[in-house]
């Protein structure tokens, strides 16, 4: 799956692209970790320098990732600020 916040058509083709692998939580709930050796710099200062993963839109799920989750979880990503968590090895967005 592929992160992509909007940002100049410049910076969109090569920042703020950003490799994830999609899983369920024990909490039901969307894990997306990113790991650090896949993010471009500028992607890692753009997005992950932030405490928080700004949504500002409900954004429903492609079909594509529900089918590949081993648990069912919430068609939708909620409106909200979700945290942002440093990890050995990357960062772990729980939605």
């Amino acid at each position: 799956m592929v992160l992509d916040q909007n940002t100049s058509s410049k910076e969109n083709r090569r920042c703020r692209l950003a490799k994830a692998s999609a899983f369920t939580l024990q909490d039901g709930s969307l894990g997306l970790f990113f790991a650090s050796e896949d993010l471009l710099p500028c992607t890692e200062r753009a997005i992950f320098k932030n405490k928080s993963l700004p949504v500002p839109v409900a954004c429903p799920l492609p079909t594509t990732l529900l089918e590949k989750l081993e648990e069912p979880i919430m068609p939708i990503i909620a409106k909200g600020n979700y945290p942002i968590t440093k990890l050995a090895g990357g960062y772990l967005i729980a939605f």
